[in-house]
């Protein structure tokens, strides 16, 4: 998952673009419910997240493939058994803290906007159902179960910033992109700093290959020279001779 995701930052990247936080979606939802307990499910065209809050955090955190091209009734029952199955896990995991009957089910997500769908699902669950209402501001024609994750991303800074007393349960943050890419990620300034490396070892070797040509021209230069100045002394001792 690790290598899955620096694939994509580094994608995101290159494109130009710059994400600052990546979380999982039940955590996002978890915030976005705003509640210390809660059961929720986030329905989507092709998966359902499932997230038990209790105490203020999720204890569990699902995402099933799920068809929801059937019927409303064929749906809700699959959505109904698949919470009811993460529900006996976690009484059986927490029998000192167990899930109680009044604890409030969510149904949101983009499939959940049909409010028939949460009716049924409701009907076969012992838990009353409450409309998803996020604990911040926005415009009252936007679909807020459809946007659930994203309102849940957009109150973690929110959350981040605003203070707590002592006592109190802390928010669950949680950001999966480091504040510094790791070193085997490709970003725009590596991949500047790695060009420009090569060009200077290019440009290093040119000028090393010139230089040695230099050198050499120069050396070949001095040897003729050299050569010339042994003929000009014989030419002045016969000149010498010959005046005598």
């Amino acid at each position: 998952p690790v290598t899955s995701m620096g694939i994509q930052m580094a994608a995101l990247r290159s494109a130009g673009l710059r994400p600052n936080l990546l979380e999982l979606r039940g955590t996002a939802l978890a915030r976005a419910v705003g509640r210390d307990r809660a059961l929720i499910l986030n329905v989507e065209a092709t998966s359902v997240d499932i997230v038990v809050v209790m105490s203020g955090l999720p204890q569990i955190m699902r995402t099933v493939p799920v068809a929801t091209n059937v019927s409303t009734a064929v749906l809700a029952d699959k959505l109904a058994r698949l919470l009811d199955q993460s529900i006996d896990y976690y009484n059986n995991s927490h029998p000192l803290a167990t899930v109680g009957p009044d604890t409030p089910l969510f149904v949101v997500g983009s499939i959940a906007e049909n409010p028939a769908l949460a009716e049924e699902v409701s009907k076969r669950l012992a838990y009353p159902l409450e409309p998803f209402v996020p604990p911040m501001e926005f415009p009252p024609h936007l679909p807020a179960e459809r946007y659930a994750v994203s309102m849940g991303l957009a109150l973690w800074q929110q959350k981040r910033s605003s203070a707590t007393q002592p006592g109190d349960p802390q928010p669950v943050l949680i950001n999966f992109i480091p504040s510094k890419p790791p070193f085997w990620m490709p970003t725009r300034e590596r991949l500047l700093f790695v060009f420009g490396v090569l060009a200077a070892l290019v440009v290093s070797i040119y000028l090393f290959q010139a230089t040695s040509s230099a050198v050499a021209q120069a050396s070949d230069l001095h040897t003729r020279l050299v050569e010339e100045e042994a003929k000009l002394a014989i030419r002045r001792q016969e000149l010498t001779v010959i005046t005598q």
